[in-house]
Parts: structure tokens; C-alpha cells; sequence
């Protein structure tokens, strides 16, 4: 079950931002559940693969904040390109600590955005906002796998 405040959008209620937080510490997730909560997001939770991809089934979310790194799960950068199918448009943020390299892949792989842990409460909580409200706005673009072969142009 989803809680939080409502809020508006161009002049209209609209219920709160459903997160999903995917996180294999319980005390680093347990955190930043809380933290959105306080924010006035819904947040649900799953502490790795098997356990996200029964939420993804049941339900739809805004925005999807997940570790990079997950036991249970293949490679890291398959696992996020995989969530990335999964999920279609909306947006990805990851969280890790093991930093080198990873922000021009996640860029290619057209992850949302990037945050190191540890990170400072408000920082984060800037990007959620952010990644919402875009996400807000482009509800209504369609979503391409960047991954996917291009199309030659119709003469």
C-alpha cells in the first residue's frame, strides 16, 4: 500500500509520486524510504531482483531509485539495462558507492541520473524532485530503447 500527501499539477490534485527504492542494505533502504516518505512520496521497497520485479509486475511507479550493485542479480550494468526495459520511460535513479566509470555508463544505458553514496539528504532529495517533475512533464513523449538499432529515415 502507497502513502503520501497529494500534490498539484498545473492547477490539479494529483496523488503522490510512487517510488520504488531497490536496495539490498536494510538500513541504507529502510533511510531513504523514510526520507521520500517525509518528503510526501509513496514509496515501496525491494531489497533485490527477484523481490523489485514482483513490484513492477503489481504495480506503476514515477520514479525507480535503486543501488547499482544487488546480490541475487546478474552483472550490474545488465541488471540496470534490463530494469531499464522493464520500466520503459520512467525514470532511473542509481545509487552506488562504487563510483569509477559508472556515470558515462549509466548515461548510455539512458538511466535518468547518477548519486554516490554517501550522500548529503538534501542533494538527493533535489534529484528526486527534479527526475519527477520531468517525469511529470514527459508523461506524454513516448519512450525509445536508446539501446536499440537506429531505423533508416523513410525517403
Amino acid at each position: 500500500m502507497f502513502s503520501g500527501k497529494t500534490r498539484t499539477l498545473g492547477g490539479r490534485r494529483k496523488a503522490p509520486s510512487r517510488i520504488l527504492v531497490i536496495e539490498d542494505d536494510a538500513a541504507v533502504r529502510e533511510v531513504v524510504a523514510d526520507l521520500l516518505l517525509f518528503e510526501g512520496f509513496a514509496v515501496a521497497t525491494a531489497r533485490d531482483e527477484p523481490q523489485s520485479a514482483d513490484r513492477l509486475a503489481r504495480d506503476q511507479f514515477d520514479l525507480i531509485v535503486t543501488d547499482l550493485f544487488v546480490p541475487s542479480s546478474q552483472a550490474a550494468l545488465d541488471r540496470v539495462r534490463n530494469l531499464q526495459l522493464q520500466v520503459g520511460a520512467t525514470p532511473i535513479l542509481v545509487m552506488t558507492a562504487n563510483w569509477f566509470g559508472w556515470d558515462l555508463t549509466a548515461e548510455k544505458l539512458g538511466v535518468a541520473d547518477l548519486i554516490f553514496k554517501p550522500f548529503d539528504v538534501e542533494p538527493f532529495v533535489e534529484h528526486v524532485r527534479a527526475l519527477v517533475r520531468r517525469a511529470d512533464s514527459a508523461a506524454e513523449i513516448p519512450w525509445s530503447d536508446p539501446m536499440a538499432p537506429a531505423t533508416p529515415a523513410a525517403a
